[in-house]
């Protein structure tokens, strides 16, 4: 058995602080769940996920299906419309099936993950547990957005859901989850 010892209080000090930190990481542990958060909720804005990948577009059927939720669409017989509220879907009078102005511009904006609630890009949260933090969001569609599904296996979606993976630890993740160890054992001293 090797002994050293150390008769500097200051060193003391510190090594009493690193050691009683690791026996509590939780303050780490929160601070890295902070990280996690911070660079999730800006990939629902990049489409992107956290290895880089861009998400696959939405399909023209969830394109409609959001118009129709917005705005209504319009029966091309009578031009009258059918669905929800305010706005056009179709232009009047239109039996070509053209966009106004208006769902044109909805379109151009729909970006995936992002509904008119933007719930799941607004819900991204961590909580430690133990020894542990996990990054998640409480939206019960969550999962199927990210790992994706087939209609084959789930009857109630109106196609197959690509995955578009928002949680993950990127390159830069890591980068910035080391800088926060760093500082948190520099903040011990």
């Amino acid at each position: 058995m090797i002994g050293i010892e150390v008769e500097d209080a200051e060193v003391q000090r510190v090594l009493r602080r690193t050691l009683n930190a690791v026996k509590r990481p939780q303050p780490l542990l929160k601070a890295i769940g902070e990280v996690l958060v911070g660079s999730t909720k800006p990939r629902f804005q990049t489409s992107t996920g956290p290895d880089g990948t861009r998400w696959q577009e939405n399909s023209p059927t969830t394109l409609l299906e959001d118009l129709r939720r917005r705005s209504g669409i319009h029966d091309k017989e009578t031009g009258k419309r059918v669905g929800t509220k305010n706005g056009y879907y179709l232009k009047r009078g239109d039996d070509k099936g053209r966009l106004s102005k208006r769902s044109g511009s909805i379109l151009a904006a729909k970006k995936p993950l992002i509904g008119e609630g933007k719930a799941l890009s607004l819900r991204i949260n961590y909580q430690v547990v133990g020894e542990s933090v996990h990054v998640g969001t409480p939206e019960a569609y969550g999962a199927m957005q990210h790992f994706g599904g087939k209609k084959s296996q789930f009857k109630h979606l109106w196609g197959d859901i690509p995955a578009r993976p928002f949680l993950g630890v990127s390159d830069h993740d890591r980068e910035s989850i080391l800088d926060t160890m760093r500082d948190f054992i520099e903040s011990l001293k």
